[in-house]
């Protein structure tokens, strides 16, 4: 998985994808990630927690973050949680990392 010291990325299930774990904050005036918060990457998101739609937001704001399809970043776990766990798929953990916190 390479040398990074960041708490919130973990080897995936497969050698192509990478762990990232979230702390999501629904309900911000506007879609940023704003530090590390509990050993996850703290993300306020603008859309509402409701119907899903801030996982929609959350997982779309990712990908467009690390510039890859939508369809490759899978949230996996805390549908229903702020802790959040996402499946990337086909980046290595540095350039997650230095992407995400751009």
């Amino acid at each position: 998985m390479g040398n990074t010291s960041t708490l919130w990325i973990k080897a995936g299930e497969t050698a192509e994808s990478v762990l990232v774990l979230v702390y999501a904050q629904p309900g911000g005036r506007s879609s940023e990630v704003v530090g590390e918060f509990a050993g996850r990457l703290k993300i306020k998101i603008s859309s509402p927690p409701v119907g899903g739609q801030a996982n929609e937001a959350l997982t779309k704001f990712i990908a467009e973050r690390l510039g890859i399809k939508f369809k490759n970043v899978v949230l996996t776990q805390g549908l229903l949680s702020r802790y959040k766990t996402f499946e990337v798929i086909g980046l290595e953990p540095e350039e997650i990392s230095r992407k995400l916190l751009l």
